[in-house]
């Protein structure tokens, strides 16, 4: 059973974990793509897409 606030919809994402999805894509040449997805510390849902942040160039 899901905890009491994941069911009400407040997730709890853990900034430092993640999952990375493997999906292929729909079109005639095929081909996979990552996603990364935050996961809730509580019921371990998959939250939303994790943004990479790049690192700043002098």
């Amino acid at each position: 059973m899901k905890p009491l606030l994941c069911r009400l919809g407040l997730h709890s994402p853990c900034k430092t974990e993640y999952i990375e999805v493997t999906r292929r894509r729909s079109d005639r040449h095929g081909g996979k793509y990552h996603t990364n997805y935050i996961v809730c510390r509580r019921c371990g849902k998959l939250c939303y897409r994790m943004r990479r942040r790049r690192e700043k160039t002098i």
